[in-house]
């Protein structure tokens, strides 16, 4: 059991996935410039961008912070879960609105981010 265990950490660590939640040895980009890893892109937009957050400790036992990053009428949205941290791109100021509100951010991400807002890989 721990061999496949840490087989399946070698694999969400080594390929591409449509979310970037870890580094990977290739390029990403946001807005035209090129990264070379997952930290620098997640940086870049700390750095660039103003940043909300929400205290999560009330609403979701899994989901560790919440930031958006407001950016031209959509924004980036950084989930710090229990064991990764992902970026998804282009999310309305209206859903961050709306998600900051909610009684239940686990059920929320579900719903209404996961699978709906990427940050792909180029």
């Amino acid at each position: 059991m721990k061999h496949l265990l840490i087989f399946l950490l070698f694999l969400t660590t080594n390929f591409i996935y449509p979310v970037i939640n870890i580094s990977y040895a290739g390029i990403f980009t946001i807005d035209n410039l090129k990264f070379r890893t997952f930290d620098e892109a997640k940086n870049w937009v700390k750095n660039n961008y103003k940043c909300e957050s929400v205290d999560t400790s009330q609403k979701s036992s899994w989901i560790r912070a919440i930031h958006y990053f407001y950016a031209d009428g959509q924004g980036f949205l950084i989930i710090n879960m229990k064991e990764k941290e992902y970026i998804f791109k282009g999310v309305p100021k209206y859903l961050w609105e709306e998600f900051k509100v909610a009684p239940s951010y686990g059920k929320f991400y579900h719903q209404f981010i996961k699978g709906k807002y990427y940050f792909y890989l180029q």
